[in-house]
């Protein structure tokens, strides 16, 4: 959390200190009504508690975890967990059934931070039922505010997504239960069995022989029966050292951590490696940097090398131009013997204030970017080239694209529209 400098002691006034007492009394009530939101109940306990009393429920018919990695190497959490939201609140809102969902932090010691219980008791209204259900992205809101207060003096805090894996398999307490559990990270372990920081795996073989190495080893966590749904994996913040990771790096991400949970009895069921970008407030852990595997069948083409299109439409400034960028693409991946199917990525910058960045705009990014993709994908077909090609919608470039006031910055927007070309 933001730190705030020494202050030097000094003498008040009477009336000072009466206005210090109003101030504290507004503060106290703000915090109040933050803390109302945050937690998404009207319910009593809903106020922040960091160190709730574990709820343990052994008969439940359906148990989730969420698994947090608040990093400051991730996007802001509200993104992805509005995406896991929509997903684990669904699969918590039949009444006739029991329900618990915990909430893990991934540091380097994991442990379920916050649980919540949603179930119709007798003599409940379906109301009553509705606000339990309604808590749940809540919950997990507090877990984490409370996990960066706890760390708010440490320089760095590593993340043990493997471990923290085993203790979301750990909060399940009955044999029978449907079992999920709700990965918001971006896979990028510092610390443990894995540190990626030393010792990423060069390739997709050598990152499932990493997993197939670790099950020898006793040292993947007990996921049998568990279903598991990763939201941003592969979704890297350029903070510090830390600078996002190329196509194969996140390739190589997918093949380890799907291999891992395979082996380890899970079963990956659902990813969303698109959960949108915002920069993650001051506080959020500062981990590690972890460095992109050399670039092989990639290629980046900005403004500057044809891919230019007109403001907020998917046609190109010059055709012309815009056609011999795809050629040259075409005999670049021909030249380094990439066959099969490649990717597009359009990528767009916010053109936007920062206040003004708001869901929508998101939202249009994304969709522009994709149509961009699009169009620049069926040039490269055109150019000769006969595998298959992927559109994928990428939304805001990852620079930071706008001033310290937060007024858009054409210079740095203009580095964030492109197109990128991949395996």
């Amino acid at each position: 959390m933001t730190q705030l400098a020494p202050r030097t002691k000094r003498e008040t006034t009477q009336k000072q200190r009466v206005g210090f007492g109003v101030l504290a009394g507004v503060g106290a009530l703000v915090f109040g009504v933050m803390v109302y939101f945050l937690a998404f109940a009207p319910l009593p306990e809903a106020a922040v508690n960091c160190s709730p009393k574990p709820t343990v429920v052994t008969t439940a018919d359906v148990e989730t975890a969420v698994l947090v990695a608040p990093t400051a190497t991730f996007t802001e959490i509200d993104l992805p967990l509005e995406v896991a939201a929509e997903r684990f609140t669904q699969t918590l809102s039949d009444p006739a059934l029991v329900s618990t969902l915990s909430v893990v932090i991934a540091d380097e010691n994991p442990r379920k931070v916050h649980d919540l219980v949603v179930e119709q008791e007798s003599g409940e209204v379906i109301q009553d039922f509705e606000e339990k259900l309604d808590r749940a992205p809540g919950v997990v809101r507090v877990a984490v505010t409370c996990s960066l207060e706890a760390h708010a003096d440490d320089s760095l805090v590593e993340t043990d997504l493997l471990k923290a894996l085993g203790t979301a398999a750990n909060t399940f307490l009955n044999g029978e239960s449907e079992k999920t559990i709700y990965v918001l990270a971006n896979g990028l372990q510092t610390t443990g069995e894995i540190n990626m920081v030393n010792d990423m795996p060069q390739s997709i073989d050598q990152a499932k022989e990493l997993a197939k190495q670790l099950e020898k080893e006793n040292a993947l966590p007990n996921l049998k029966g568990a279903t598991v749904e990763w939201f941003g994996l592969g979704s890297v913040n350029p903070v510090g050292d830390q600078s996002t990771i190329n196509e194969q790096t996140v390739k190589v991400l997918e093949a380890f951590w799907g291999e891992a949970i395979k082996l380890s009895g899970g079963t990956l069921s659902f990813q969303a490696q698109e959960v949108g970008f915002a920069e993650p407030p001051t506080g959020y852990f500062a981990t590690s940097a972890v460095t992109s595997l050399p670039a092989s069948c990639l290629i980046t083409l900005n403004e500057d090398d044809g891919v230019r299109f007109n403001p907020d439409v998917t046609t190109f400034v010059n055709q012309e131009k815009a056609q011999s960028a795809a050629e040259a693409v075409v005999e670049e991946l021909n030249s380094k013997s990439c066959t099969g199917e490649i990717k597009v990525t359009g990528y767009v910058a916010s053109g936007v204030d920062k206040d003004d960045y708001n869901k929508a705009e998101v939202a249009s990014g994304k969709a522009l970017s994709l149509a961009r993709a699009k169009e620049f994908a069926a040039l490269i077909k055109a150019a000769g080239w006969n595998g298959k090609i992927t559109s994928v919608g990428g939304g805001k470039g990852e620079e930071n694209d706008w001033n310290a006031d937060g007024t858009f910055n054409e210079s740095k927007g203009k580095n964030n529209r492109k197109v990128v070309i991949s395996q």
